[in-house]
Order: C-alpha cells, then structure tokens, then sequence
C-alpha cells in the first residue's frame, strides 16, 4: 500500500538524549501533531508488517496543515529503518539528539532498573558485559552515517542534549526553526524535567502509570495523557515512588575504559560537525 500522506519529520533518537522533552515541546506547538511517540513503525517488524496505511492511520485526526511527526528512539541504531522512512518519506525531515555516550549508557542502565528490566541489585559493569546494546547505541556517526547516505545533509538537525541544558529556550527555536514553524512560540513544558532517571520502590506502579499511558494514547486519547501530563500528577506518584538512598553511581575506572571504547567515533562526528565534543563530553585526544 503506498502512503497518501507527508510525514513533515521523524525522530530518530537517540535513547536516552532528551526526546521525551524535545516531543513534549513539539507536542505543544500549535503549528505540530504528533498523536503517539514511540511507534518504532520502521524498526520493528512487528509493525513494520502491519502497512503503511496501519502507520499513517495514527495521523489520521491531525488537522490539516499542521506538521505531522513522531519520535521513536530505535530508529537511529537501525540501518533497516533508514531504508525503510526512505523508501516511503524521502523528503522528510529527520531529527536527532546526541549525549555523552558514557552518560547515556549509564542513563539508560538506570532506566532499566527503574522500569524493571533489571534487578536492582545489578552493577552496571555486569550490564554492559551482558548486553552489548548499551555501548552500540553510542556509536553516533556510525549509525548516522546510514540516513546520511540517503538523505541530504539538510534534511537532517543533529542536536547535542548538553547545549538544551545550557539554553533550553534557543535549543527548541531551532528545532522550530529546522521545521519551519513560528519560533516565537514558548512551550509550557520548556524548564519542566521529562522522564527523569530514578529508582523506583516498587517497579509494578511505575510500569502500570507506562501501560495505562500507552493504552490511552494507542486508543486516541493522547490528549487525556498529555492533561495528565500537564498536571504533574503521574511524575507526583514517581517521585513519591522513588527510593530515598543514594542512586547507583558511575565508577571512574568504568568512565574511562568507555571513553575508550568511544573515542573513535566521538572523534569523527566531531570532525563531521565540525565542533570539538571532547570539550562537551571527554578528552578523548589521550587515547588516539
């Protein structure tokens, strides 16, 4: 079935880099519709199987001539789901959002933990040699270089997460900016913390607030997640569900053998970009 609709952008990723505050802000925008976030559509066969018309039927209720979008974090690691939003959305505009891949790994560790993907009691270095994906996800430009080979340079906002803790208000602009839309708009969402790492109490009440939301926004009811959002309500019962002690912290010697492991890659998409990201994330220069 051939697609009868423009997707405006895709969200590439990457985990753990700040896309749930950059789609809370897109979100709001009065010129964007993005009805669900994580449709992982083209990264995962088990929906990739379901049609085109299956994915665009989830922006059926967008209103006409606002940009359509969404954000699916597994879309950045994949080369298949490169291939795939080319084949039906050459032209679309692609966004993504780059961290410290040392602090992303170990960001997304404690979100495993926190949504009981892990035992608690489980050290970050017996995670990274079990499972692999946590450092894989750090090779940026080698992932990037997959949407670069069919996409043109223009189509694609790399953003780095630590310049929207330094302006916040300016990072969104040129996201707005990228798209084509009114930058003078401020989000209300803007200084807010979105999906905040932590450790849960008990990881069932966690997980039931994730199953409710998801089953509201797959049934339509995006808005009703996004009122509830708004409120605080959902982040009140985390925070009250979050474990006092002290969270787990990244050792030292564990910091440096990643930024080994990075330093590569961190040195070519600095190269690419044209901008020293050691000086933003690790001095990578002593292991070259």
């Amino acid at each position: 079935m051939e697609p009868k609709n423009l997707i405006d952008f895709i969200g590439l990723g990457a985990q753990r880099c700040g896309t749930s505050w950059i789609y809370a802000q897109l979100y709001e925008h009065p010129q964007i519709c993005m009805p669900r976030k994580e449709i992982h559509f083209f990264s995962k066969d088990e929906n990739w199987q379901k049609g085109i018309g299956w994915y665009e039927n989830i922006f059926k209720n967008c209103p006409k001539g606002k940009l359509r979008g969404e954000f699916s974090t597994s879309y950045l690691p994949s080369r298949i789901a490169a291939e795939r939003i080319y084949q039906y959305y050459p032209k679309t505009k692609l966004i993504t959002c780059l961290r410290n891949p040392v602090q992303r790994a170990f960001s997304a560790f404690k979100n495993d933990i926190m949504g009981g993907v892990l035992p608690k009691n489980k050290s970050f270095e017996k995670a990274l040699s079990e499972d692999k994906d946590y450092i894989i996800r750090g090779f940026y430009f080698h992932q990037l270089k997959n949407y670069l080979s069919l996409f043109s340079r223009e189509q694609i906002l790399i953003l780095i997460y630590e310049d929207s803790k330094k302006d916040p208000k300016e990072y969104i602009k040129k996201i707005y900016r990228f798209l084509g839309v009114d930058d003078s708009f401020l989000p209300s969402m803007l200084n807010k913390v979105i999906n905040k790492g932590r450790t849960p109490q008990f990881v069932f009440i966690d997980e039931f607030i994730y199953r409710v939301a998801s089953f509201l926004r797959i049934r339509g009811f995006h808005k009703l997640v996004w009122l509830g959002k708004k409120t605080g309500i959902p982040e009140f019962i985390r925070e009250l569900n979050t474990q006092k002690k002290k969270t787990p912290e990244l050792k030292e010697s564990t910091r440096s053998a990643l930024e080994k492991i990075f330093a590569k890659d961190v040195a070519e998409l600095s190269k690419f970009l044209n901008r020293d990201l050691s000086e933003i994330w690790f001095n990578y220069k002593r292991y070259l």
